[in-house]
């Protein structure tokens, strides 16, 4: 299933062991400076138990979408700068942190920046790798309002400037979280509710539309209903499961 956006995020996700595997550093270490960079924290989805060893298919089904949804967690360590990273700490009247290292002939390139609502990350690339040249490369970049309410992260396809696959998420008034991922042939909308019950609706690329292919809802104990649409967005069949 979607095994197309599978290989992307393994592909993307070995660039982000690049990101996050430095071998030298330029500069003072000064990590242990009190006035650290802020970590770039998202909230995963979480379905209840029973749910996630259901053995209905349509359970599973949607555990998988979940999942998927929730794939921007294996990026969490490249935001974080390795051992020995050059570090440029935020000082008074300065609005970002700077963060260097490199692998081989790659230099990585990690700044945050504070502005009065939010924190904005970014990691680019400059130099060679495996004989492809990188010129200021941007891979990725978030942004998370300052009470983590709401952000979103884009990573971009390989020496491109276009986003291969995104991510957006709120919390709102009633504390339900709200969380998308979208790619080029996907778009999967999760509704997640404090107690575990929630929500999540797929839609695939047609015809340079997204056209709703499945959504399902569950309870706070894992009892779910599903319906699946055909290609033109109407209702093709429907039902639910137990835990």
């Amino acid at each position: 299933m979607h095994r197309t956006l599978y290989l992307t995020i393994l592909s993307l996700t070995a660039a982000l062991l690049i990101s996050s595997c430095g071998d030298s550093s330029t500069g003072s270490d000064d990590n242990n400076n009190n006035n650290q960079a802020p970590e770039l924290q998202v909230q995963q989805v979480e379905v209840p138990q029973a749910m996630q060893t259901s053995s209905d298919p349509k359970a599973q089904q949607t555990v998988s979408y979940v999942g998927i949804a929730n794939s921007f967690s294996q990026y969490s360590a490249a935001w974080t700068p390795p051992q020995g990273a050059s570090n440029l700490a935020k000082a008074s009247g300065v609005n970002d942190w700077s963060y260097e290292w490199t692998t081989g002939q790659l230099t990585i390139k990690m700044t945050v920046t504070e502005t009065d609502d939010t924190f904005q990350w970014r990691i680019v690339y400059d130099g060679t790798l495996g004989g492809q040249t990188f010129d200021n490369w941007t891979y990725m970049e978030a942004t998370r309002s300052k009470d983590g309410s709401d952000g979103q992260m884009y990573i971009y396809a390989y020496n491109t400037e276009k986003v291969e696959l995104e991510w957006h998420w709120m919390v709102d008034d009633n504390d339900v979280y709200n969380f998308e991922m979208i790619s080029e042939s996907l778009r999967i909308l999760v509704n997640a509710n404090p107690n575990k019950s929630g929500q999540v609706e797929v839609f695939n690329m047609n015809n340079g539309a997204y056209l709703i292919t499945f959504k399902s809802v569950w309870d706070q104990n894992g009892a779910g209903q599903w319906w699946e649409y055909d290609g033109e967005g109407d209702v093709s069949d429907n039902g639910d499961w137990d835990v």
